[in-house]
């Protein structure tokens, strides 16, 4: 019986990936094109923004940096680094301090 939902597990599997690349692929275009505007996906979805110290948007190097890097070391330690944010007096997690970033509302295009 194991055998058998195995067998039909990977049949389905094998029918579902291409459309798991396409997905994932989209995703990461659209995601990427947001790092130009100083947005993620979830902060577009809730009208969100990233700007610099200066308040101009902070670049496509700066969000993936601060993306990739800053929120791997943010998380790195028992999300300390998020955690930090309900603390910090300028709600900053260290992935905003790491690269001189704020969160602010209002998405602009």
């Amino acid at each position: 019986m194991v055998v058998w939902w195995a067998l039909i597990g990977a049949a389905f599997f094998d029918d579902i990936m291409p459309l798991i690349v396409v997905m994932a692929v989209l995703y990461a275009v659209w995601s990427l094109i947001l790092f130009a505007k100083g947005a993620t996906v979830g902060k577009k979805l809730l009208g969100m923004r990233v700007v610099k110290e200066n308040g101009k948007p902070a670049g496509f190097f700066t969000m993936l940096i601060r993306e990739w890097i800053g929120k791997s070391i943010s998380g790195f330690v028992l999300f300390l680094g998020y955690l930090w944010i309900l603390f910090d007096q300028e709600n900053q997690g260290w992935h905003d301090k790491l690269m001189s970033t704020y969160v602010v509302s209002g998405f602009k295009r």
